[in-house]
């Protein structure tokens, strides 16, 4: 089990409806913890996306001018995770 820790957070009425109507989606239940801490998990995944698509312009480029091979989807990833970039959902 995770470490977890009790912490308040304020939200409006309407962002209270909003988290709860979410948070059904995604878990069948409502739960707005699990939804706060799917949300900075997904942030952190999005984040990861945003370095290999961006890894992915610079090689097309360097293919482009400096004729350097493609890098193949494991080779991105495997720079990645050399990087410390947690590729996981």
């Amino acid at each position: 089990m995770s470490n977890t820790k009790k912490v308040t957070i304020s939200l409006t009425p309407e962002q209270q409806e909003k988290a709860r109507f979410l948070s059904k989606e995604l878990f069948g239940k409502e739960n707005i913890s699990g939804l706060v801490g799917y949300l900075i998990e997904r942030w952190e995944y999005e984040k990861a996306l945003h370095t290999i698509r961006m890894y992915a312009i610079q090689c097309n480029h360097l293919v482009s001018t400096r004729g350097i091979g493609k890098k193949t989807v494991d080779e991105i990833i495997d720079l990645c995770n050399q990087a410390g970039v947690d590729l996981k959902p």
